[in-house]
């Protein structure tokens, strides 16, 4: 006994003088009571990263900064689904004592018809990861609720929601982890990033979003699968009652055999070839569009380039030739025929060509549409020229379009040329 109350006495004189130099913080709780933050470091936590611009590599987090981060997390998540917070799962995040390159652990624990999460994360690691961690908490949390069944989630989904985020609203949502709120920019083209990526790489099967091949796991592959990933998250909400169907689908995949199912249940695609058809028509139209849904340059080149030959009847057989060399034969009457239809395309093209094609495509419209001619009342017949008069008027025409065709070849040449040097060349007398 007397044993027992020395070890006991020393015990207690040990853990005195042990917390004069530490005391552990206690656990913090967020404003909607949801999360829960525990220190379990035997150290007073580090000053967090601060000064960084814009979202940082890395973050170094303390139980408020955390709890902070979970909640402005939340609440743009919820904002994307267009739901209300409605939480049913505690979530309890712990901070604790991990080797550098440690990955956040998440556990579940079922509690009667609910679920309660842990988050076990280190002191210091990449955004990126403790966003996608949380996105991850949250999305099985919300299909979870209510339900015995362990919630499935598929990994294109989390992955589309963590870039979605980042992209959107990156920096504000990490000032709480970086003290850093004047470098607040708000991005509109929540793809910047990922149209990058999307563009420049080959198309990824909603298959391969489904069960991604090791090849999308890795490097540069796990950077195209995030970037499509972001891409079909997007476009799905996107869709029409885009939030109330995703919202739908989360919920359905604890429900259904997989997520294929609770895809076409919850999106209305009557078959996955269906779905497919779409997902790949999505990603045409996107990689042919820049971020103010203009045509890529490339995309804009083609078009103007089909627009500027003409399919004529030859010698040989019929023919497309360039349009210079098609209106140097015929009368202005036959010419009218494949000129107004051209004008209203040019026009087209106009609208959606990027700025480097827009001024030169402007150019082609207006030579043709005074060499076609006004009507003399609106909505009436152009009037019939005489030989001399179409004869000088088609002279014209073809000395400007000899020199836009020259222009359009040298940009084609240099496709980054400034603006302000075409508008010197373009300049109208």
């Amino acid at each position: 006994m007397t044993r027992a109350l020395s070890i006991l006495v020393w015990f207690t004189l040990w853990s005195t003088a042990d917390a004069q130099q530490f005391q552990r913080p206690q656990p913090v709780t967020s404003l909607t009571k949801q999360f829960s933050a525990i220190w379990k470091l035997n150290r007073a936590p580090r000053p967090i990263v601060s000064g960084a611009k814009g979202v940082p590599a890395l973050v170094r987090v303390n139980a408020h900064s955390l709890i902070f981060f979970a909640e402005e997390t939340k609440k743009r998540l919820l904002r994307e689904l267009g739901v209300s917070d409605l939480w049913s799962g505690h979530v309890m995040l712990s901070i604790i004592d991990l080797p550098a390159g440690t990955k956040p652990v998440l556990d579940r624990q079922s509690f009667g018809d609910r679920w309660r999460y842990q988050l076990t994360v280190p002191e210091e690691l990449p955004s990126r990861q403790l966003l996608h961690a949380m996105v991850s908490l949250l999305l099985e949390e919300y299909a979870g609720r209510y339900s015995r069944k362990a919630p499935r989630i598929p990994p294109w989904l989390a992955e589309g929601f963590t870039e979605l985020l980042i992209q959107k609203n990156g920096t504000t949502l990490f000032s709480s982890l970086t003290l850093n709120r004047a470098n607040i920019l708000f991005q509109p083209d929540v793809m910047r990033r990922s149209r990058v990526v999307v563009q420049k790489t080959a198309p990824v099967s909603y298959l391969n979003l489904s069960l991604p091949p090791a090849e999308l796991q890795l490097a540069a592959g796990l950077a195209r699968y995030r970037a499509h990933a972001h891409l079909f998250t997007v476009k799905l909400l996107a869709r029409k009652d885009g939030a109330r169907r995703m919202q739908f689908f989360i919920r359905e995949t604890n429900r259904r055999a997989n997520s294929q199912h609770a895809m076409l249940a919850a999106f209305d695609f009557k078959t996955m070839l269906a779905a497919e058809q779409w997902w790949s028509l999505t990603q045409t139209r996107f990689r042919n569009r820049d971020a103010q849904n203009r045509w890529v340059p490339g995309v804009a080149q083609g078009h103007l380039d089909n627009l500027l030959s003409v399919e004529a009847d030859l010698e040989d057989g019929r023919k497309s030739v360039p349009l210079r060399e098609y209106l140097q034969t015929g009368t202005h009457a036959e010419h009218l025929k494949v000129l107004l239809p051209m004008v209203q395309k040019l026009i087209l093209v106009e609208i959606n060509a990027p700025p480097q094609l827009t001024r030169i495509t402007r150019e082609y419209r207006l030579v043709l549409q005074e060499y076609i001619g006004k009507p003399r009342q609106p909505n009436g017949p152009i009037p019939t020229l005489t030989p001399e008069a179409h004869a000088a008027r088609r002279k014209g025409a073809l000395q400007s379009l000899h020199l836009l065709d020259t222009i359009l070849a040298d940009l084609k040449r240099t496709p980054n040329r400034p603006s302000s040097a075409l508008g010197k060349i373009l300049r109208r007398p």
